[in-house]
């Protein structure tokens, strides 16, 4: 790979990531995608619904679970709901055992399943703690640079406060009149990526295969034309309000090379930070995304992940770098095709065998920092940053998932990830046996029959997963 010349400001900016370690709370979730959770603090731990079981009773060995779950699993892909084309595999960590297999080889479309892979690859990268700081310095006289650091999550709330503790320290200064500036130079400069059609409406309706521009700076997780000169502007509004201080928006513009030292800020030589805000943490923002399925959010962590490993912070980029680090996890990438960290570009293609192997290493115990998607960490109160079957996000009973017999059975038993885009339907996630023990498993739904409703399908796979249980 060749070398990827960094800005100094991103240069810098690396160095206060791997320093800060702050935690801060998320606002409401936004209704975005072809998948979205009820309202709410989605990034708060969520108390379980009425009736949502805390585990299974054992009653079965291992060894009867698995058989049992292979006898019933092909008899219920029978179902017309589902279509011809199907992948399903489940396996079975304890004993090493693939309790079921069809497809599972086979190229398919995930939707927004790539959530999970994004998700996956982020933590190995970047590990669960990890925060993505914003940063307001001062150049040359009294010019001020707002630093995007990548945080999808940062607030308006944010962004004032940012201002007034910049508004402060230039007045101690004796500066009462501040030109702002946009250095965004942790990202690559934004260009259209093949495999879209569209950009995603600012509406979040209809989407498609649509994708919104990605920006090292934004705010209140909107969807315009230019988040990152929406954010600055509003930063530079905040600090105009100042009393005794006047504040213009420039335009967008580097932290000059001249006025950096070599590691960060070195006192006159130089840029003082004005203002730091320590932005929030991996494990929050991943829940943020996989709850209501959050395509802007996914696609910011797809470029981290570039930046975590060396990469161009690009499309191709983050590519590249998704593809490096599956490889790296010994995730099989046969028929597998990374184009997007969200699932919504048309060429986006993997299997089940890909996403089982991909799921099994997160809980192998030898890969500490994946854990976190099933086991939670302190930040989310010991909840998974998957969602619970009929109680979290986009399987929540609200839109029909685990809300009824058979399926309702295995709510909390299944931690999954949701996909539906088009035809294509998916879920892949871990479900508690019968034994007390965990599967693994992925469920791919292509050229669904159109004459059912996607949610009739949804309901269907549902089934399946209940089925891996053991309760139905």
């Amino acid at each position: 790979m060749a070398p990827v010349r960094l800005s100094v400001a991103r240069t810098l900016l690396v160095a206060l990531v791997v320093a800060v370690t702050g935690i801060a709370t998320m606002g409401p979730a936004q209704a975005i995608g072809s998948e979205r959770g009820p309202g709410g603090a989605v990034g708060a731990p969520t108390l379980p619904a009425a009736g949502v079981s805390n585990g299974p009773k054992v009653q079965a060995t291992t060894s009867a679970a698995n058989d049992r779950i292979a006898g019933l699993v092909p008899d219920r892909l029978t179902n017309a709901v589902l279509g011809s084309r199907v992948a399903v595999r489940v396996y079975d960590p304890s004993s090493g055992a693939t309790v079921f297999t069809r497809r599972s080889t086979e190229s398919f479309r995930v939707a927004s399943n790539t959530k999970l892979v994004t998700a996956a690859s982020a933590l190995h990268a970047m590990g669960p703690s990890r925060t993505f700081p914003t940063t307001v310095m001062l150049g040359r006289g009294n010019h001020v640079y707002i630093v995007g650091g990548g945080d999808p999550l940062l607030s308006s709330s944010n962004l004032r406060s940012l201002a007034a503790k910049a508004a402060s320290a230039l007045k101690a200064r004796g500066i009462t009149r501040a030109v702002v500036h946009l250095d965004e130079s942790l990202f690559e400069p934004w260009s259209f990526p093949s495999g879209f059609t569209t950009r995603c409406p600012e509406s979040h309706g209809s989407r498609g295969y649509c994708i919104t521009p990605v920006h090292a700076l934004t705010y209140d997780r909107r969807s315009t034309s230019d988040n990152g000169k929406a954010a600055a502007s509003y930063f530079a509004g905040r600090l105009n309000a100042a009393a005794g201080l006047s504040a213009s928006y420039a335009g967008r513009s580097e932290v000059p090379t001249s006025v950096i030292g070599v590691g960060g800020p070195t006192g006159a030589a130089g840029p003082t930070v004005l203002a730091r805000y320590g932005g929030h943490r991996l494990d929050v923002m991943i829940r943020a995304m996989l709850f209501p399925s959050d395509d802007e959010i996914a696609e910011t962590l797809f470029r981290h992940i570039a930046v975590a490993t060396g990469h161009a912070a690009s499309m191709s980029g983050a590519r590249n770098a998704q593809r490096e680090v599956l490889a790296n996890l010994g995730v099989p990438l046969g028929g597998v095709v990374i184009s997007s960290g969200s699932g919504r570009s048309q060429d986006d293609r993997f299997t089940a065998a890909a996403m089982i192997k991909l799921l099994s290493v997160a809980i192998d115990g030898k890969h500490s920092k994946m854990a976190a998607l099933r086991n939670g960490t302190s930040a989310t109160g010991g909840l998974p940053l998957m969602m619970r079957a009929g109680v979290d996000g986009t399987l929540h009973t609200s839109f029909g998932r685990y809300s009824s017999s058979p399926s309702s059975c295995a709510r909390g038993l299944v931690y999954a990830k949701t996909g539906t885009l088009g035809d294509a339907i998916a879920l892949s996630g871990y479900a508690k046996g019968s034994d007390g023990k965990w599967r693994v498993f992925s469920i791919l739904v292509n050229n669904r029959p159109t004459a059912y409703s996607s949610l009739t399908t949804r309901q269907h796979v549902d089934r399946i997963a209940a089925t891996v249980t053991g309760c139905y």
